[in-house]
Order: structure tokens, then C-alpha cells, then sequence
């Protein structure tokens, strides 16, 4: 063979190798970054998902879960035919009916079968039951289905008979020394929900809540809803599947499933690449634990490009250089060196060896091969640094968006004080912390007395107005370690940690700070209505306090006491405070 035509058979080669080798190293980093900021994408969206679409229903179970301890529903259902038991239970359901959602309750009783609801309109607010469950009413299947079952709780999406719309029903199982004797719960409006929660998914994602049996429970299209789960039969319930069809990949999912929920992180998220209508599309799974729910979104895979292989085009370019090069040049010094050298560089910028300058080699076209190469492996270098900026871009803003989140979660808007779940969080710590070091710590549970009437007269905001007054002066009256929580309505909590060993020493403590925010809040509160009105309201609070020590006591028993003591204070004339073991 010819020399020439050995030349022309090795740029051939060279071509064809050098185009393979680019394009490879080009698409190979694109994919694997493009799968990595997916992957962490997806992450943040299960998170944001979690915050923005379950909080309303976390709120209403965790609201169901303390209805179903309180002591005067176990006593219902254990002694419905007293009369007392029975009137004390169904105060304790009207209390909670106002802090839900939808202001509504029910509750049935395995001993007795009665079913007792209420409703916003405070309708059914007499104390005989409204019916008897019977097993034999498709109505009544959620009764004895959570019974059944044995779960805590289940969430179940029908139709409300009574009103004639679609509800989302918390069943939340009552037990008396791990028997189930009950059954209680509340509904919401699943389409006002619906409005509210779904349809804010990310350009090409979607977004579904399932169910350990694969159910889907929320959906951005209804029609894809599981309604109704408790009057269906297996295999009819509305799945994932439908979604989903390939069973390798239903597979994989329930595996996801069963390794996230015996996780003991709950913030745990998981990611797997499935096949849906012959689309390749990241599945991004968490494990709500507080709803017993899945938490599924999909990205089909052309939706969560940040680069492309757009230097094909321009390697297909220098590759020809390199075979109008070599044609000018001896095979061993002008062709073969030089290419040689160009290799090693190349495959130093394979192995991630493109930190420094490579030299020119060759002389002619080869250098300027050379030195285009430099370019190319510069703007490599751009672009890893370009894609790395847009990386943490995108990073800071889930980041920013999930620590928003968690302030709504934590903090009342209104005051900007601690909520109810960060006040049991800062109980809990407090708790901790007594029982290490032997120190009592207290609870001082007040409620505003004439709040009421300045409501009525100007509105509730003037209303708020006094609420943050109150805050304000809350806060100054107690020490920078102790917590000032908003409990809701005009009730405020005030946690004070680390009093003193000596249980009446602690208590003189409390009974002094006490003293201190009763004369505080009983200061008038002069509000501005508008910029020719003023308004002076007088107003005081009555003030129950409890102790406690170590971590014995129960969240609930210690808000418990506090607030016995709090309505002590207000019989005994308001403006007041009331320590629980004196009453």
C-alpha cells in the first residue's frame, strides 16, 4: 500500500476515532450532570411538595391524634351512658371543632355503635347520637375498616352524604389500654383542598401521593383519585399503575417503599429512572410518615437538561484540521509526533487533568490544531465552572424556599412567635435539659380577659393589633432563654426552663415572673384605627402555671394543668394567677 494511501486510511481512522472520543466525553459529562442536578432538583421538590400540599392535612391529624388521648373521649366511649362522661366528651369535641379546618367532627363508638357529628354550623350540636353504625351499611364501612385494620389512623376521599361534596376524612382510631373502642375524626373540603395544594408542579413534572397499597390519594387530575377506598374491592382500587405500567418498575418503586419507611430519617428521599410510554423519566419518592403516604414525583428526563452536547459540531471541525495537517507533514515527525502529543493531552482531559495549559505542539496546521485545542479545553473548563454556578443557584434558591417553608411551619404569622408545634418541640428540649441537670421548669398558660368585646366593637384587626401588643410585652417580661409561644386565638404560653432545684424555690421563681406579665398586660393599650382615631382598651389576663420535672409528665398533661389552672384564675375573678397544685 502506498504511503499516501496509508495516509489517507489513517486520518480516516484518526476521524473516526478522535469524533467517537470527543462526542463520548462531551455527552458523558452533559448526562452525568444533567442526573446529578435532577437528581438533587427532585430532592427539593419532595420537600417542597411535602410543605406546600400536606401541611393543611398534617395539621388536622395532628389535632385528631390529641382528640383521640383526651381522657374525656376514652371515658365516652368507655361510659357513654353517663351522663356526665357524656356531656364532659362532647364539650371536649365542640373544643376541637372549632381548630379544624372545616370546624366539624365525628365520632363513633364500638361499645354502644352511636354516631355523633357536628358540623360548621354547629347543625347537630344536641348530645344524642345521630345514628347507629351497622356493619351491614355500606355507609358505615370506614367504621369498622379502621377498626379492622388495626392502624392508628386512616385518610379516606368520599362523599359526604349529609352535605353532598367531597370530603377528605381523618378515621383516627380511640384506644383504652391498646384496645380499639372508638373511632374519631374530621373532614375538609377535598376540592377547595385541591385548589389550594395541587397544580403548582414544575414545567414537565407531576406529582402524586400514594398509598402503601399503591392508591393514589392526591392527584393535579382528579379523575386519577382513589375516592371512596373503603367501599371498593382489591382491584379496583385507582393505582400508580396506571401511570406506571412496567411491573419491573412497580417492582423497584415498592422496594423504594419498603427502605424509606423503615428509615429512621424522615427527610430521606429516593430516586430511580423508570419508563413511562417509552419516555425515560426520574421518579423522586419520600415517605410522609406523619399520613402513612408516598410522596411520588415524576420529570420526564428532557425537562431537567442544564447543558446539552452542543460541541459536536465544532470537534467534527478540528478533527478535519487534523486530516488537512497531516497531509502536509512526514508520517513520523511531522505527523506522528505531534498527534501523539495531542493524544496524551486529550487523554489527560479524559482523566479530569485540565487544570493547567497544554504546550503547542507541531508547527502549521498542527499547532494551530494545538491551539485550538487549548480553547476547547478552556471553555470545557467555562463551561464546568458556568455549570457549577448554576448548580448552586439553583441549590440556594430550594434552600431559601425550604427554610420559608419551615418558618410558616414553626412561627404564627401574625406575632411571629413560636407556634404550637415548636412550642412542644422547645417543651420537649426543656424537659431534656430538667431531667439532666435536676432544675424544674414551668408552663404559664394565659388567656386575655376583655379581648372579646374589643373584637366585637372595631374588628378583628384592631383585635390583632392588641394580639402583637401583647407579644411584645410578653417577650420583655421573661429571660432571653425562655420561649413565648402564641397557642391561638388570645391564648398565650409562656415556657420558662431551668428555675432551680428547689421545688418551692421554683415555683416563688414562676409565681414572681407571672406577677410580672399579669401587671405588664394589664397596662391600657392604646391602638391607632386610623390617623385621626385612637383607641385606649383596657384589658388583663388570667394566668394558670404548673411545674415540672424531668420528662414524667406528658405534653398534653403539662399543657393540661396549665390551662385547669388558667380557668381557676378566671372564676376566681380574672386578672389572676392560679398555681395548678393549689387549686
Amino acid at each position: 500500500m502506498k504511503l499516501r494511501s496509508k495516509l489517507l486510511l489513517t486520518l480516516s481512522v484518526l476521524f473516526i476515532f478522535f469524533t467517537l472520543i470527543i462526542w463520548f466525553f462531551t455527552h458523558i459529562q452533559s448526562e452525568n450532570a444533567n442526573e446529578q442536578w435532577g437528581a438533587k432538583f427532585v430532592q427539593k421538590q419532595i420537600v417542597f411538595d411535602k410543605y406546600r400540599t400536606l401541611l393543611p392535612i398534617i395539621h388536622d391529624i395532628s389535632l385528631v391524634k390529641q382528640l383521640a388521648q383526651e381522657p374525656a373521649i376514652i371515658a365516652m366511649a368507655l361510659y357513654e351512658n353517663d351522663r356526665k362522661v357524656r356531656v364532659d366528651g362532647l364539650k371536649t369535641l365542640e373544643r376541637y371543632r372549632t381548630q379544624f379546618q372545616d370546624r366539624n367532627y365525628f365520632v363513633a363508638f364500638s361499645e354502644s355503635n352511636n354516631y355523633y357529628f357536628n358540623d360548621s354550623n354547629n347543625t347537630y350540636g344536641q348530645q344524642n347520637p345521630l345514628y347507629k353504625v351497622s356493619p351491614n351499611e355500606p355507609r358505615d364501612n370506614w367504621f369498622f375498616g379502621t377498626i379492622s385494620m388495626g392502624e392508628p389512623f386512616q385518610i379516606n376521599i368520599d362523599k359526604d352524604r349529609f352535605l353532598g361534596v367531597t370530603k377528605v376524612w381523618i378515621d383516627y382510631a380511640i384506644r383504652d389500654k391498646g384496645k380499639i373502642v372508638g373511632v374519631v375524626g374530621t373532614g375538609f373540603d377535598f376540592d377547595r383542598f385541591l385548589k389550594n395544594s395541587i397544580g403548582f408542579e414544575q414545567a414537565g413534572g407531576e406529582n402524586y401521593f400514594i398509598k402503601k397499597d399503591l392508591s393514589i390519594q392526591l392527584a393535579k387530575d382528579v379523575g386519577m383519585i382513589d375516592y371512596d377506598s373503603f367501599t371498593k374491592k382489591d382491584g379496583t382500587h385507582k393505582t400508580i399503575e396506571a401511570v406506571i405500567t412496567n411491573p419491573l418498575d412497580i417492582e423497584r418503586i415498592k422496594k423504594l417503599m419498603r427502605e424509606l419507611e423503615v428509615s429512621k430519617n424522615p427527610n430521606l428521599t429516593k430516586t430511580l429512572w423508570v419508563n413511562i410510554k417509552g419516555e425515560k423519566c426520574l421518579l423522586g419518592m419520600g415517605y410522609e410518615r406523619e399520613l402513612g403516604w408516598f410522596s411520588v414525583t415524576l420529570f420526564h428526563s428532557d425537562e431537567l437538561s442544564l447543558v446539552t452536547n452542543k460541541t459536536i459540531f465544532s470537534v467534527m471541525s478540528l478533527l478535519f484540521f487534523i486530516s488537512i495537517g497531516v497531509l502536509g507533514f512526514r508520517l513520523r515527525q511531522s505527523i506522528v509526533s505531534p498527534i501523539e502529543k495531542l493524544m496524551k493531552n486529550i487523554d489527560c482531559v479524559r482523566k479530569g487533568d485540565n487544570d493547567h495549559d497544554f504546550p503547542v505542539v507541531g508547527s502549521g496546521e498542527i499547532a494551530e490544531l494545538s491551539k485550538r485545542f487549548n480553547e476547547l479545553v478552556k471553555e470545557i473548563k467555562q463551561h464546568e465552572t458556568l455549570l457549577e454556578a448554576k448548580i448552586q443557584e439553583r441549590t440556594q434558591e430550594l434552600i431559601q424556599s425550604e427554610a420559608k417553608l419551615q418558618s410558616l411551619a414553626f412561627y404564627d404569622a401574625l406575632t411571629n412567635l413560636p407556634n404550637r408545634r415548636l412550642l412542644a418541640d422547645r417543651l420537649y428540649q426543656a424537659q431534656v435539659i430538667s431531667k439532666r441537670n435536676g432544675c424544674y421548669g414551668a408552663v404559664l398558660f394565659m388567656d386575655l380577659d376583655n379581648f372579646k368585646p374589643l373584637n366585637d366593637t372595631y374588628g378583628h384587626t384592631i383585635g390583632d393589633l392588641l394580639l402583637v401588643e401583647v407579644a411584645d410585652r410578653l417577650k420583655n417580661c421573661v429571660r432571653e432563654r425562655d420561649t413565648v409561644a402564641r397557642f391561638g386565638g388570645d391564648e398565650f404560653i409562656v415556657l420558662l426552663s431551668e428555675l432551680g432545684s428547689d421545688k418551692e424555690t421554683s415555683k416563688e421563681q414562676a409565681i414572681i415572673i407571672a406577677e410580672k406579665i399579669r401587671q405588664s398586660l394589664s397596662h391600657p393599650y392604646v391602638l391607632k384605627i386610623s390617623t385621626d382615631t385612637i383607641v385606649e382598651h383596657h384589658c388583663t389576663a388570667s394566668i394558670g402555671l404548673t411545674l415540672f420535672l424531668g420528662n414524667d409528665a406528658t405534653e398534653d398533661a403539662i399543657f393540661s394543668e396549665a390551662d385547669n389552672a388558667m380557668y381557676q384564675a378566671k372564676e376566681q375573678g380574672r386578672n389572676t394567677v392560679l398555681v395548678y397544685e393549689t387549686i
